[in-house]
């Protein structure tokens, strides 16, 4: 089962990716380091990725084993944008919350 991303989160990926310089075929991935922290960065598209779209436009690729290990480990969450002191924030959030 994929990550679910709010229209908000894409919406915000979308924004992102559209000002941040990249080469053609880079799309922004999250990736996760060895302490289970999660990081952007550009990468190119594999087959297994989930892929989350904004109108039409791919603006975030994840490996489907991070993905998997997302949705394993918090069930009912998605993934939003939170406005924080430092400007906007991908964060989990309760499936349904506004």
């Amino acid at each position: 089962m994929p990550m679910i991303f709010t229209d908000k989160a894409a919406e915000a990926l979308s924004r992102l990716l559209n000002e941040t310089e990249h080469e053609p075929g880079e799309i922004t991935r999250m990736v996760t380091d060895i302490e289970g922290h999660h990081h952007l960065t550009l990468d190119s598209r594999k087959d297994t990725d989930q892929v989350v779209e904004h109108d039409g436009e791919v603006v975030l690729i994840i490996d489907h084993r991070v993905s998997d290990h997302m949705v394993e480990h918090h069930p009912g969450k998605v993934m939003d944008v939170l406005e924080t002191p430092d400007g906007p924030q991908l964060a989990l959030a309760d499936e349904g919350s506004p």
